[in-house]
């Protein structure tokens, strides 16, 4: 049996919070364009030499960090981007603001195309840059950049602005921090983890006290779905997401999670032929989404319509234009051609109900952006389309709120 000795890392050199002009190290060709210090640690080990582990963090004109590069020798490069914190309309005593925290793996033992980066730096490796040439960060779809994990933190802060209750008593302080975080594998879509946190701290005549909850669900992709694999934590929150059948697809990507909410009522509609698309394209109008009869596509077009009932409400339109080109419509789209092809001949059983969606679709009304709002406008709120879209997507309001929600869609986390 041979026992295995494990290197010790030793502090070699460590430079704490210098002027960005003075950053001298081969592996940062470029800085970020907001950084106006850095900080630089490199360590060493004592059994292996040629070990080397450099970190460099960048920080803005106000001492926050806005990104960070990790080089360890054997492993892939790790770029950390924390994007700046953003403020959200409250209270008139209370502060809000959020950032999102990602970071990525990059391969530096590939062959790269010159197509891909530029030559240069420790391994022939340079970074593309992207966001305005501020952080190097490489597109998610580059084949040598893996997304480790993805983070959204959020922190209240409620101060009053007196306190009459004692004379020179210290006025009480409540913050509250909430983190969301993904934690990726394989698939670039679907995390292996995410995490849920809250920590409500209190501060009363100077003595502090907290209450922290926190959930971590573990997540399986399967053929074209995914699953909730198994779950831990505070009771309550686990509760409140576990009796929710579409908490599965609620904590993703918005345009992921549209995806598979989209995809999952096609499948119960028998549409799943047609291989329904989702697009996010975020407007100030009088919609929260639409589906394209013409290209067979599903468009949110809020942030809070990213939810199962409206993906039920879209999803039955879906079904609506499917069963009316599968009845032989005059004049129909190529999505109504494409359900005739690949769904067959309408049933017999539903001729009545696609005659009548027919009808509903010739007498659909056009320029609704125009109309400001759309329930007191009858030829809209009453047509056949949108009623069987409504009554369907009443059975799955339920399903809307889940924890966490108003946080989410508040920052398009």
């Amino acid at each position: 049996m041979v026992t295995a000795i494990r290197a010790t890392k030793i502090l070699l050199s460590n430079v704490v919070k210098k002027d960005i002009k003075k950053l001298v190290t081969p592996m940062i060709e470029y800085t970020p364009g907001r950084a106006k210090t850095f900080s630089h640690v490199r360590l060493g080990s004592t059994e292996n030499p040629n070990y080397s582990h450099e970190i460099v963090s960048f920080f803005d004109k106000n001492n926050n960090i806005i990104g960070k590069v990790s080089r360890e020798t054997g492993k892939p490069d790790i770029y950390t981007e924390y994007e700046p914190w953003e403020n959200i309309d409250s209270a008139y005593d209370s502060i809000t603001k959020y950032r999102k925290i990602k970071r990525v793996a990059v391969s530096r033992n590939k062959v790269v195309p010159q197509c891909h980066v530029v030559t240069g730096g420790e391994t022939g490796f340079k970074f593309n840059l992207t966001k305005d040439n501020d952080l190097p960060m490489l597109p998610n779809s580059n084949i040598f950049t893996h997304v480790l994990s993805e983070e959204l933190q959020h922190v209240y802060k409620k101060t009053p602005r007196f306190n009459l209750s004692k004379e020179c008593e210290v006025a009480d302080q409540t913050i509250l921090f909430t983190g969301i975080t993904r934690k990726y594998g394989n698939n670039p879509e679907i995390p292996n983890q995410i995490s849920l946190k809250t920590n409500d701290l209190v501060i009363k005549n100077g003595i502090p006290g907290s209450n922290t909850t926190s959930a971590n669900l573990f997540l399986q992709k399967t053929a074209k779905d995914v699953k909730i694999k198994s779950y831990e934590g505070d009771e309550r929150t686990i509760n409140d997401i576990i009796n929710n059948p579409f908490a599965k697809y609620l904590y993703l990507r918005p345009e992921v999670k549209a995806k598979y909410l989209t995809r999952w009522y096609a499948r119960e509609r028998g549409l799943k032929p047609l291989n329904i698309k989702t697009t996010i394209k975020l407007n100030n109008g009088n919609s929260r989404a639409n589906f394209s009869s013409y290209k067979g596509v599903v468009c949110y077009e809020k942030p809070y319509a990213i939810v199962p009932s409206t993906a039920v409400h879209e999803g039955e339109h879906a079904y609506q234009f499917a069963l009316a080109g599968q009845n032989g419509k005059i004049n129909p789209t190529s999505y109504e051609k494409r359900a005739l092809k690949l769904l067959g001949e309408c049933p017999k059983t539903k001729k009545a109900e696609a005659k009548s969606y027919e009808d509903a679709i010739e007498n659909y009304p056009e320029n609704l952006n125009e109309i400001t709002n759309l329930r007191e406008y009858p030829p809209y709120w009453e047509n056949k389309l949108e009623k069987g879209a409504r009554f369907k997507q009443e059975q799955f309001k339920q399903y809307d709120n889940y924890p966490y929600r108003d946080f989410i869609e508040e920052t398009g986390f």
